[in-house]
């Protein structure tokens, strides 16, 4: 009965082992690979670009500054936003631009 013990832990790591595992595969590393992503569209971010920000707000970029962007919404209209919440091109710009594929 002395000897169930041991086998009992090494179960038990091996499953910890495989949830990690999971964890790691399934949860932190598409997170690191969006998160670079999106730190590279923004170093390629230049004055011109139509995006959409993370609140559904379209506009063309008029400034970049080093925390900021700067859009022109709709005919004069400008917003100041923090850079990292412009997600994306917007879909008709992407698809002209070939960032669709």
């Amino acid at each position: 009965m002395q000897g169930g013990g041991v086998g009992f832990l090494i179960t038990n790591l091996i499953f910890f082992a495989i949830f990690v595992a999971l964890f790691y595969f399934l949860l932190i590393r598409p997170e690191r690979k969006r998160r670079q992503e999106h730190q590279r569209f923004l170093q390629n971010l230049k004055v011109g670009d139509k995006v959409v920000t993370s609140a559904g707000i379209l506009g063309t970029v008029e400034k970049i500054e080093e925390h900021y962007v700067v859009l022109r919404c709709e005919g004069t209209t400008k917003c100041k936003i923090l850079k990292e919440h412009v997600i994306g091109y917007q879909p008709e710009y992407a698809v002209k631009k070939g960032e669709s594929s």
